[in-house]
């Protein structure tokens, strides 16, 4: 295979799934990983793709870049497994709960019904799609399909997130700066939360450690308007003196 054809390929690959490792990118191409690297250096050198998170996703303007459902969700595997468990230990029985669509709330959603009657109410499809338990009970938000990113969006989803009192808001997002500030990818998405959020009595921000010292086009909020931060690791030291009122777990 030409060099020529392995760069169509490539974003052939990405068009249709939005992001891809070098080793998933060699595989399906049957060419090594040092030329997959070489041809992705050649392609982000062109803007044709942007190289990050170990992999490479289309060059689209910043702000626009989805990654798909499948994709985020197979990665970070065990990071997001500990996220979900220290989560579920705040969730109460009986409690009424929002969740995201990031992938992290759906090993939440796991975690949840193992052993609480609980209510979610969520635009996750993946969550909307789980077996469920004697005691759960899970209300879809309605909205627009995103096939990619596995997630309802739209105006729809926002007005019944305004019509429902949560015990808890339990959210995710692509990006936290250096100063505590959060950010996300869409506006879609930021608009989503911000439904939740007002109509949650306590708000929780899910956080693995590769997203900290990053940032995205989209703000959400800053961390001290969340009740509590939780990632796989003790970042308290990092974000406490930002955000005093915020408990970090």
């Amino acid at each position: 295979m030409y060099k020529s054809e392995r760069q169509a390929e490539i974003l052939s690959i990405l068009t249709r799934d939005g992001y891809a490792t070098v080793e998933s990118l060699s595989k399906i191409m049957g060419v090594s990983k040092s030329s997959i690297r070489r041809d992705l250096i050649i392609m982000e050198q062109a803007e044709m793709v942007t190289r990050n998170y170990g992999g490479v996703e289309l060059g689209t303007p910043k702000g626009s870049r989805r990654v798909s459902f499948d994709v985020q969700h197979s990665r970070r595997v065990e990071e997001k497994r500990i996220i979900a468990e220290k989560a579920a230990r705040l969730v109460n029985e009986k409690d009424i709960v929002f969740l995201d669509q990031s992938s992290v709330s759906k090993f939440l959603a796991v975690e949840l019904v193992k052993d609480k009657k609980i209510t979610i109410v969520t635009n996750n499809i993946e969550i909307l799609s789980m077996d469920l338990p004697y005691g759960v009970t899970v209300y879809s938000s309605g909205g627009r399909v995103s096939s990619l990113r596995r997630c309802l969006i739209g105006e729809d989803v926002n007005t019944v997130f305004g019509r429902v009192r949560a015990d808890f808001a339990i959210v995710s997002a692509v990006a936290i700066a250096p100063d505590g500030m959060i950010y996300d990818n869409t506006i879609e998405d930021v608009m989503v939360r911000d439904a939740m959020m007002n109509n949650a009595n306590k708000k929780v921000f899910l956080c693995d450690a590769e997203k900290f010292d990053t940032d995205a086009s989209y703000r959400q909020c800053h961390l001290s308007v969340m009740d509590y931060m939780i990632s796989e690791i003790d970042c308290r030291s990092k974000y406490q003196q930002i955000a005093p009122r915020t408990i970090i777990l």
